[in-house]
Order: C-alpha cells, then sequence, then structure tokens
C-alpha cells in the first residue's frame, strides 16, 4: 500500500483494515438511505393500494434496515475503536432474529384476518410501488457489490431476497388486473412472510462475523 490512511501509526494490518472499514461505513450508508426511500414508497403504496403483500415487502426491507443499520453502526464503532466487538455483533444478531420473526408473525395474522374479512385491492398502485422497490434493491445490491466479509455477505443476501419478494409483489398487480381475484395478493403475501424467514434467518446467523471467514 502506497500511502498509509490516518491513524495507522504505519503498521500495514492496521492500515489495511481502517481503509477497508472506511469503504464499508460509506456503502452500508448507501444502502441505509436507499432503503428508508423504498420503505417510505412500499409504505405509500400499501396504503394506497390495500395490498398485504406490498405491506408485507415493507416489512421485510424494514427488517433489513435493522441488519445495515446494525452492520453500519458495528463497522463505525470498529472504526473508531480500531478493534471488533463480537459481543454487539451478537446482540445485533439477536435483534434482528426478534425482528425478523415479529414481522413474520404479524404477516400470517393479517393473512387470516383478510382471509376471515376480505379486501379489495388496487392493483396498479401495487405494481409502481413494488417496482420502484425492485428498482431500489437492483441499485442497492450494484452499490453494495462483491462481500468482503460475513457481515457484507449477510447483508447481499438480504438485498437479494428483498428484490425476490419485490418480485412477488411486482407479479401479484397484474395478475389480480388479469384474474379479478383479489386473493392473489393474500397468496403474495404468504410467499414473502416464507421468503423473509427462509432467507432472513440464515443471513442473520451469517453475519455476525466482520472480519474474513
Amino acid at each position: 500500500m502506497g500511502e498509509h490512511v490516518s491513524r495507522c501509526g504505519g503498521t500495514p494490518c492496521v492500515c489495511r483494515f481502517i481503509s477497508e472499514t472506511e469503504a464499508e461505513v460509506a456503502t452500508y450508508r448507501k444502502i441505509l438511505f436507499i432503503g428508508l426511500g423504498i420503505l417510505a414508497v412500499e409504505l405509500i403504496g400499501a396504503f394506497a393500494s390495500g395490498s398485504l403483500a406490498l405491506a408485507s415487502d415493507a416489512g421485510h426491507v424494514f427488517v433489513d434496515l435493522t441488519v445495515v443499520g446494525t452492520a453500519f453502526a458495528i463497522a463505525a464503532r470498529e472504526l473508531r475503536r480500531i478493534e471488533p466487538n463480537p459481543r454487539i455483533r451478537f446482540f445485533g444478531a439477536c435483534l434482528q432474529a426478534v425482528l425478523l420473526f415479529a414481522v413474520a408473525a404479524s404477516i400470517l395474522f393479517e393473512v387470516k384476518r383478510r382471509i376471515d374479512f376480505p379486501h379489495e385491492v388496487e392493483p396498479w398502485p401495487l405494481f409502481a410501488a413494488a417496482i420502484l422497490g425492485l428498482v431500489g434493491n437492483a441499485y442497492q445490491y450494484q452499490i453494495s457489490g462483491k462481500a468482503k466479509n460475513r457481515m457484507h455477505r449477510g447483508i447481499n443476501v438480504h438485498i437479494a431476497s428483498d428484490f425476490a419478494c419485490s418480485s412477488i409483489a411486482v407479479g401479484s398487480g397484474p395478475l389480480i388486473v388479469l384474474s379479478g381475484w383479489t386473493e392473489i395478493d393474500i397468496i403474495a403475501s404468504c410467499a414473502i412472510g416464507i421468503a423473509i424467514v427462509v432467507f432472513g434467518l440464515p443471513a442473520i446467523l451469517r453475519a455476525d462475523g466482520h472480519r474474513h471467514a
């Protein structure tokens, strides 16, 4: 490395740690801001359309924002202390797991309620908001790039699962238009709820390590 970054003290391994962590913090910050935008769009779309699938996807985005936010806090702290802290990562993973199951349970509860009391769904606001979420997810993945450590790989899995859930919501809009069957929204919601657990929990369990593993 040609030049040492500030605070490295001239030690190559510390210099590399600081350089990589600074880049990581910047990446997580961008992903976080885009995610907040996606969450806002999908919440507005869910309210306008009455779609549980879109609300479920927004819940998934919320869980993933806690993942990225935790990763950002961990990386920022390690940048200040120039050392990893496994305890913070462990508590962060526990919080994310609790939120993940809470969101999944709330989706299943609402699915049961909508089966008992059907709800009208407007497909075009659903489709428009889901498309914007899909584009946002693709941009997040582009920004994230190749994972450099376990925590980064976990975030990439979360972004990919968000993309999959947004795709489910996108597909449900035209299907409702073509079939006139609003129950498709309930089926899509169930699929998203299952995807949140299937993709999210392993990613959280793998993301408790920061350095290469």
